[in-house]
Order: structure tokens, then C-alpha cells, then sequence
């Protein structure tokens, strides 16, 4: 059989980033706010989350993975909130 040459219809879709559908309801397992909710937390934790925690993951952990992923979900959510308050007033 030949070979497929590679076309502008098929290439492949762009990379898309995944993150949680929900980051509200991801658990926090690391620091003083370890057992509660994400979104339970005031936005000032998310972002001290945000800020220190998230580039000091090293561990590929399941529920790290997931956190990082949450709180990256929250950091366009927070960044998106903080520009419409900025426009707005």
C-alpha cells in the first residue's frame, strides 16, 4: 500500500488544554484549606494557591494533577472577573 501524503483537510486538530468541567468542586488536599472545596474558598486562597502553590507542584500525583489543572481553570475565571471589574468601574 502507498503512502497517505499529508493534506491541509486532514491535519490534526489543534491541542486543546484540559482542565476540570468543574474546578469548583475539586477537593483541596494541600495546605491550611486541605478537605474543602475550591470554589468554597474566598478568591484571596484561590489566588495565594494560584501564586505559590501551582508553579512548586512537583509531584504528578493524581490529585495533584487534577488541583493544578482546577486551579488553572480558576485562574482564567479569576483573571476574566478581575478584567470585567477593571472595564466595569
Amino acid at each position: 500500500m502507498g503512502m497517505i501524503s499529508p493534506c491541509k483537510e486532514h491535519s490534526p486538530a489543534p491541542e486543546t488544554r484540559r482542565v476540570p468541567l468543574d474546578w469548583q468542586n475539586v477537593r483541596v488536599h494541600v495546605g491550611r484549606h486541605r478537605g474543602a472545596l475550591l470554589g468554597d474558598l474566598p478568591p484571596s486562597s484561590v489566588r495565594r494557591l494560584i501564586e505559590y502553590w501551582l508553579p512548586e507542584y512537583r509531584d504528578k500525583a493524581a490529585e495533584d494533577v487534577l488541583l493544578a489543572e482546577a486551579l488553572e481553570a480558576a485562574r482564567e475565571v479569576l483573571k476574566e472577573a478581575d478584567e470585567y471589574l477593571k472595564n466595569e468601574y
